[in-house]
């Protein structure tokens, strides 16, 4: 990822070189159920599903690479990750990235775009939290999804590149996740869309790398 992505996104973090760091957390999680010793056989034996550990886990993991912040998991396989969760073990392909960074954390556009759909998802259990779908003002450019918010914009308008259009919010209300921002392309409107899906010939063309849409 190049640094103009998490720039325009998180405006206001320092964003220098050597801040950030690109991460596998389904490997890392494999890495350390290896290391630690416990097991995912039985239904609630993991602790990736305890977003406050999970929040401490990315710190540490962030801590130990000399980074600020990390990102990744487009079209990573996270059924280790998220074993025991509401989705089935061969649907758990990521379709979006997530940016690690902590609760509070203001967000504004990339790019600008038409505000076209808002839901407050007040599911616990693998839910959406504040979710934003921007319509692109040129008709080659995807869908964009914001997952995991709040405090944010509801008013259908347009909405240009540094606008503020939410904050990173804290497990209890973005559907029970760690604090991270979800953001995920697609190119078609389905607003009952989820971040996971089960792989598919031409799910890349579907949901396309946002990074390639929105640093332009």
């Amino acid at each position: 990822m190049s640094m103009k992505m998490a720039e325009r996104l998180f405006p206001r973090l320092t964003n220098s070189v050597g801040d950030w760091c690109e991460i596998e957390a389904n490997s890392l999680a494999k890495e350390a159920i290896e290391i630690f010793g416990f097991g995912l056989e039985e239904e609630g034996e993991n602790p990736f599903l305890d977003p406050n550990y999970v929040a401490k886990w990315m710190a540490f993991v962030a801590k130990v690479l000399d980074v600020k912040y990390t990102y990744g998991g487009y079209m990573e396989d996270r059924s280790i990750l998220w074993h025991g969760h509401y989705m089935q073990p061969d649907s758990m392909i990521h379709l979006g990235v997530d940016f690690n960074v902590p609760a509070g954390t203001d967000v504004f556009m990339p790019d600008a775009g038409e505000l076209v759909y808002s839901l407050q998802d007040t599911d616990q259990n693998g839910g959406w939290g504040g979710k934003l779908i921007f319509k692109p003002l040129r008709e080659e450019k995807p869908f964009i999804i914001f997952g995991h918010l709040k405090d944010m914009v509801t008013e259908k308008q347009i909405y240009e590149r540094g606008d503020r259009i939410g904050v990173v919010a804290e497990a209890d209300c973005n559907g029970g996740w760690y604090p991270h921002l979800h953001v995920q392309c697609m190119r078609e409107f389905q607003p009952d869309i989820d971040g996971y899906g089960k792989l598919y010939n031409g799910m890349l063309k579907d949901f396309p790398h946002p990074e390639k849409y929105l640093v332009r």
